[in-house]
């Protein structure tokens, strides 16, 4: 039993490896012009691209009672009329302000990681758009 559950573990391992570095892959081709870098956390994928400054994006992980993915983008350090066309173009999606920065939550959960990372990579292009200065 041990040894099947050491190969539980690997295989998850190496799942959370290729959904990293997917990210990575269909994040930077999806939206030309920006370099984006994907990591860990234990509750989700973040991804960040040196041109957005602070703001980035997160594939949250399922857990517990919700087998579904779900995408959020924070955005940070907008102007009046960033933050106006952001609330816009993201109408979608859940809009929430924590502290002072807002971000949006997708309303519906994603049933696989490929599902997620292609929305999360429309989400990068509409974001892409609105931080450009």
């Amino acid at each position: 039993m041990p040894v099947i559950i050491a190969e539980v573990h690997k295989l998850a391992a190496q799942h959370r490896l290729f959904i990293l570095q997917e990210l990575k892959r269909r994040l930077n081709e999806s939206v030309p012009g920006y370099m984006f870098d994907t990591r860990e956390e234990a509750w989700a994928y973040r991804c960040t691209s040196p041109q957005w400054g602070r703001s980035d994006m997160v594939l949250i992980k399922p857990e517990g009672k919700s087998p579904k993915f779900y995408i959020r983008a924070y955005l940070e350090n907008m102007s009046e009329p960033q933050l106006s066309n952001a609330i816009h173009a993201l109408e979608h999606m859940k809009y929430t302000i924590d502290g002072r920065f807002p971000y949006w939550t997708s309303l519906t959960g994603y049933d696989s990681s490929e599902e997620a990372i292609t929305e999360l990579c429309k989400l990068a292009q509409i974001v892409g758009s609105l931080l450009k200065r």
